[in-house]
């Protein structure tokens, strides 16, 4: 009789050795865990329907994390049946089906509050993170691992390697990042000395430097600058975001270092639209890394096919040509509700 636990760890080790993200294995390592606290290390086969509605009842999840957690079980159970630890036409989660998930509006922020978000970085490291965020669109898990061998100032390139994707790419350096990159390698310089490539190019920053009081024993904060600690990588780099959103009144709940490469990509697809270029989503598909065109414009939040719907008919003839029913027809005077209000 094989119990929860004994079956949960045999399931991860299944899922590790499959090469699956890190990031999966863990969100199952999550639900695991909210399963033992739930029901106790019982037999695997002594798991009801009954289980799953303790499990998922007087939850906070949002339906995004309720629906992931929920798929997360069904493989689990699956496995389970795979193995023979449960009744291979036994399924206890039977009759529960996925939310629906409400679309809403992502943050996104407009090229003055990018530059406002900039200015309130406070550190210059944290300037030329969220530089990188705004003008190359990358992950964050991809910024902390660059290192300056990455960085050619010459050919005005960035090497990076998508580990979502698993694939190596060679990002442009833009006017406005090759400035930032540049000032920001002065800092380093000044600090630091001679630059060595394997260091991170934005580093973990040490602790508050401090300084004994004569005749006493506490110590105090001697005013220098905290140091950089070129060999080791950001260790949370969300909070230089949000610190930043938060200096300038923006952002929400959940909002963090994805505000930046949503906007500096939902930025370049309006200019790019804006200047009449046809292939704008495909050419924001490219700087993220997105497989496909159809993920960008969900990621960005635009849903082209209704703006080019809209643009083209909205005030416009929808039918052209002398067989068009209302051709000739004269529209009414109508007074809107503002020249009615204007009135009174």
């Amino acid at each position: 009789m094989t119990q929860v636990r004994e079956a949960g760890d045999s399931y991860l080790a299944f899922m590790t050795a499959r090469g699956l993200a890190k990031s999966t294995v863990t969100t199952n390592r999550n639900l695991l865990n909210h399963a033992y606290r739930t029901w106790g290390n019982i037999a695997v086969d002594e798991i009801q329907p009954r289980h799953v509605d303790d499990l998922f009842i007087g939850r906070s999840w949002s339906t995004g994390t309720r629906n992931i957690y929920l798929i997360a079980l069904r493989n689990f159970l699956k496995y389970c049946r795979t193995h023979g630890y449960l009744a291979a036409d036994f399924d206890p989660t039977s009759g529960w089906r996925t939310q629906t998930v409400e679309k809403r509006e992502k943050t996104w922020l407009s090229l003055p509050a990018l530059g406002a978000l900039l200015d309130a970085a406070g550190h210059a490291r944290n300037r030329a993170f969220i530089a990188l965020g705004i003008y190359t669109f990358m992950r964050a898990s991809e910024i902390v691992q660059l290192r300056w061998k990455d960085i050619d100032l010459q050919r005005n390139e960035i090497h990076i390697y998508r580990v979502k994707t698993k694939q190596a790419d060679q990002l442009p350096i833009c006017a406005e990042l090759r400035y930032e990159l540049a000032a920001w390698a002065v800092y380093v310089q000044q600090e630091l000395g001679d630059i060595d490539p394997q260091w991170f190019v934005v580093p973990s920053i040490g602790p508050r430097p401090m300084k004994g009081v004569a005749g006493e024993r506490k110590l105090v904060p001697s005013g220098e600058p905290n140091r950089l600690r070129p060999d080791r990588p950001i260790g949370r780099p969300q909070r230089i975001v949000k610190q930043a959103m938060e200096a300038i009144g923006v952002g929400g709940v959940g909002d963090g270092c994805h505000v930046l490469r949503r906007s500096g990509a939902r930025s370049l697809f309006e200019e790019l639209r804006e200047k009449g270029y046809d292939g704008s989503a495909r050419r924001v598909q490219s700087m993220l890394g997105h497989a496909s065109v159809i993920t960008t414009e969900i990621y960005l939040g635009i849903d082209n096919e209704r703006r080019q719907r809209n643009e083209m008919l909205a005030g416009h003839v929808m039918f052209g040509g002398g067989t068009n029913p209302s051709a000739n027809l004269q529209l009414p005077a109508v007074r809107t509700e503002i020249e009615a209000n204007k009135e009174t």
